[in-house]
């Protein structure tokens, strides 16, 4: 009688063990120390555009920014008030054709926008906070009747995906 009650409870007993020493090496929030710890905000420095496309820089400075308040993670700051700083140089801007037209191999039916850029975060000290990466952003596009508006909204497309990519590695590294 003795041994029937003893095997339940130490069954129980083990199980509650097992559970407890499972649980403890469970850390919340990443184990890596990213560098990123207490940088709450980020001045974003006007892109440079090293490409002959006007207008690339400001446009994806506004881009970073409005993807950098909708994600919420970290706040905009001016540049006297920062933790960190926001580098970013547009290094590429190229098409590449993907689709010709059936009628005539000669004319192009749809497009691929790809810009590339280098991303840097500093903080005050000019310390690299993050390491230096290539990221970019890519967008099709069809060519319509009006082959300029065509590329230009291929253009704004790519623009938010590489804003989208570049907010997406300052997050990943941060969080």
């Amino acid at each position: 009688m003795g041994v029937a009650n003893w095997v339940p409870s130490s069954v129980c007993f083990l199980f509650i063990l097992f559970f407890f020493l499972g649980c403890a090496g469970y850390q919340v929030g990443n184990l890596v120390d990213s560098g990123l710890q207490g940088v709450k905000t980020i001045f974003v420095h006007p892109p440079k555009n090293l490409t002959t496309e006007p207008g690339l820089g400001v446009a994806l400075g506004h881009a970073l920014m409005h993807r950098i308040e909708e994600d919420g993670r970290f706040k905009l700051a001016c540049l006297s008030d920062a933790d960190a700083f926001l580098e970013v140089v547009i290094r590429e801007n190229y098409r590449t054709p993907l689709r010709s037209i059936r009628e005539s191999i000669n004319r192009t039916a749809q497009y691929q926008s790809r810009l590339k850029a280098d991303v840097v975060l500093k903080n005050r000290s000019d310390v690299l906070l993050l390491p230096r990466r290539l990221i970019e952003g890519e967008s099709v596009f069809f060519v319509q009747n009006d082959f300029q508006e065509s590329e230009r909204q291929g253009q704004e497309d790519a623009i938010g995906k590489l804003a989208d990519q570049i907010v997406s590695y300052l997050v990943e590294q941060a969080w």
